[in-house]
């Protein structure tokens, strides 16, 4: 089976690709899960990922037994239908990129199939960034750089050194936008935790005051 058979398995994270022979699935279950769920939840995990495995195999043997000129070929349809809707229609636009996708990662390692693949990953990127959908845009330019650093040598140094830039440029828009989300999201839940450590200590002050306010009530009485 080709690696490449894997880069559709998602794994807890849309587009976060997993690869099975590379990480033992006990392991990674001990980092995810309580201790006590492991030894259950172990083989049923085992399972579900070979079932997916088997899956994705599939796909990719029903897509190189089509041949790879026609998976360039629609895949190339596809990427210029996501071209002409991309600024309308970014959602649909992504979608096609990523179905143009899945028809060209079994060919990943051959020439003119892997570039038309790093176009629409580049093109994903920017798809999913339009929807504000910054970790599959992040996910979308590594796939393509990584792509490039395992195929780069199949394509003109212009080519790649475009494309390189390209991606990088959009990670990390995605990236700046991402980090300005969790800024704001800390800055917030942070204003929330002083907004309830400062109520906190009015009520406190408040209950201090009526204490000692019946105190001295009190104390007033029996002194009467």
């Amino acid at each position: 089976m080709d690696v490449s058979d894997f880069h559709e398995v998602g794994f807890f994270f849309r587009q976060q690709l997993f690869y099975p022979g590379d990480i033992a699935v006990g392991k990674l279950l001990y980092f995810f899960l309580p201790p006590t769920l492991v030894v259950l939840t172990d083989f049923l995990f085992l399972d579900q990922i070979l079932q997916l495995r088997q899956s994705v195999a599939t796909h990719n043997q029903e897509v190189r037994s089509g041949g790879m000129a026609a998976a360039v070929e629609r895949a190339g349809q596809m990427r210029k239908a996501g071209n002409d809707l991309i600024n309308t229609d970014a959602r649909r636009a992504a979608d096609l990129y990523e179905e143009a996708t899945k028809l060209l990662w079994p060919f990943e390692s051959r020439g003119d199939a892997g570039w038309q693949l790093i176009l629409c990953l580049s093109n994903h990127a920017l798809a999913a960034h339009k929807q504000e959908q910054y970790e599959q845009a992040i996910d979308s330019c590594e796939d393509g750089l990584m792509l490039l650093a395992r195929h780069g040598h199949l394509y003109s140094q212009a080519e790649r050194d475009d494309k390189q830039q390209k991606l990088e440029r959009r990670k990390e828009q995605a990236l700046h936008e991402l980090t300005a989300i969790e800024q704001t999201a800390h800055t917030a839940a942070q204003r929330q935790a002083d907004e309830a450590a400062a109520a906190d200590e009015a009520a406190a002050r408040r209950r201090a005051e009526e204490s000692a306010a019946a105190a001295a009530a009190q104390a007033q009485l029996e002194a009467e």
